[in-house]
C-alpha cells in the first residue's frame, strides 16, 4: 500500500508506503549412486579417474565429491514502511530539502529477527545541484549454501607443530542452519549536478563508509590449524 497520508508541512504531502510479505526457500539435492556407497577407484585416464592420491584409494568416494545429497529449507516474514517527507520548497520550486525514513523487520526461521532501517536527507542548492546524505543499518542473511551445503575436498596444509611439514588431507566443510544475519552500517554524503545548459549530462560523487560486523564467512583449512596451533579454543576439537 502506497499514497500520500498528510498535507505536510507546507512543502508537499507526506508519501507513506507499507507492506509484507512471506517467502519459503528450499532445495533438495540428490546424488546417484549415493556418494557413501562406493569407494573411490583408482587412477584409470581411460575412464576420466586421474589425480588421486593413492593412500585414498578404496576410501569413500565422498571425500572428493561436491555433490552429496543435501536438502534444506528456510521461511522468512517481512514487514515494512518508508516514508517520504518534505521539508522546504521555495516558491520558484528551486530549491528543496526533504527527508526520507524506512524501516524493515525480518523473521527468518532458524535465526530470528532482525531489524534494517535507513534514514536520509536530500535537497537541491540550486536548480542544477543536488546534495543527499544517508545513514542505514542494513543486513543479509545466510543463503541456501551458506546454511546447509557440504562440501568435501583435498587440500595441502602445513603442520606447525612439526617443523610446517606439509600433509595431504581430506576436508569436509558445511553451513550452519542456525547462522545468525550479518550486519553494516552505513554512511553516505553525495552531490549530483545536471548543469541546464547541457541536455542529458549528469555527474555525481558520492562518499560512502561501510562497518560491517557478524560478517558471514568460512575459515580454510589451513586457517583453522594456524588458529588452533596459537590457541584458539573455539576450534579446537
Amino acid at each position: 500500500m502506497s499514497g500520500p497520508v498528510t498535507a505536510g508541512f507546507g512543502a508537499g504531502p507526506v508519501l507513506l508506503a507499507l507492506g509484507a510479505s512471506f517467502r519459503e526457500d528450499r532445495f533438495n539435492q540428490v546424488a546417484e549412486p549415493a556418494d557413501s556407497s562406493i569407494a573411490t577407484p583408482p587412477n584409470d585416464p581411460s575412464i576420466g579417474v586421474q589425480g588421486i592420491p593413492a593412500a585414498f584409494v578404496g576410501s569413500f568416494v565422498h571425500q572428493f565429491s561436491s555433490f552429496p545429497n543435501l536438502h534444506g529449507a528456510y521461511t522468512v516474514k517481512e514487514a515494512f514502511a518508508e516514508a517520504r517527507v518534505p521539508l522546504f520548497n521555495d516558491a520558484h520550486n528551486v530549491r528543496d530539502v526533504s527527508m526520507s525514513l524506512a524501516a524493515r523487520y525480518a523473521d527468518y526461521s532458524g535465526s530470528g529477527g532482525i531489524w534494517a532501517w535507513k534514514a536520509g536527507l536530500e535537497g537541491h542548492l540550486t536548480a542544477d545541484l543536488r546534495l543527499r546524505a544517508t545513514v542505514s543499518r542494513d543486513t543479509r542473511a545466510a543463503n541456501l549454501s551458506e546454511r546447509f551445503d557440504m562440501q568435501n575436498r583435498g587440500f595441502t596444509a602445513r603442520d606447525p607443530l612439526f617443523g610446517n611439514t606439509v600433509y595431504s588431507l581430506s576436508a569436509t566443510s558445511t553451513g550452519n542452519p542456525a547462522v545468525e544475519p550479518e550486519k553494516a552500517d552505513t554512511f553516505t554524503v553525495g552531490a549530483v549536478y545536471q548543469p541546464s545548459q547541457v541536455d542529458g549530462l549528469s555527474m555525481s560523487l558520492d562518499w560512502y563508509s561501510i562497518s560491517i560486523r557478524d560478517a558471514i564467512s568460512q575459515l580454510g583449512p589451513q586457517a583453522v590449524i594456524d588458529n588452533c596451533f596459537a590457541g584458539a579454543a573455539a576450534l579446537a576439537p
